[in-house]
């Protein structure tokens, strides 16, 4: 930053330079969930980034009983939401009507030509029904 005097006081000229990283992405989001079935479900994530990140949201999968590649080493993942046409609407991923198939781990993933950063968040669905609590019942002598 640069400071010069003159008559009506200090001048500042600041320089913006921007610093290359990988895209942000808000800490603690997106929350784990706690949904029952027939319920509606939505995870949130907020990323920063310059340059314009490309941002996906993922359900990661089991392929033949493992989690990761074992090429890769990275995780199978369903791509279920990703940027394009709507990026205004990607900082939200909307389940509804969660099923027990639902459940599991989700991220939100952003990258752009700096790296790549992701935040999961687990799915855990209950039943549907909820459970009442146990009523004492009295029989009345019959006379």
């Amino acid at each position: 930053m640069d400071s010069t005097s003159s008559e009506s006081g200090p001048h500042f000229s600041v320089f913006n330079e921007r610093s290359p990283h990988r895209p942000l992405l808000q800490f603690g989001l997106p929350k784990n969930v706690t949904a029952r079935v027939g319920e509606d479900v939505e995870f949130e994530c907020k990323v920063y980034s310059d340059p314009h990140p490309h941002i996906e949201w993922v359900k990661r999968v089991k392929v033949n009983g493992s989690e990761t590649d074992p090429e890769t080493n990275e995780p199978y993942v369903i791509v279920l939401k990703q940027s394009g046409i709507h990026e205004h609407d990607m900082k939200v991923l909307k389940i509804p009507n969660v099923t027990f198939e639902d459940a599991g781990t989700y991220a939100c993933k952003a990258s752009n030509m700096f790296g790549v950063t992701e935040n999961p968040a687990v799915l855990t669905v209950l039943s549907g029904i909820v459970s009442q609590p146990a009523q004492a019942h009295v029989d009345s002598p019959k006379h």
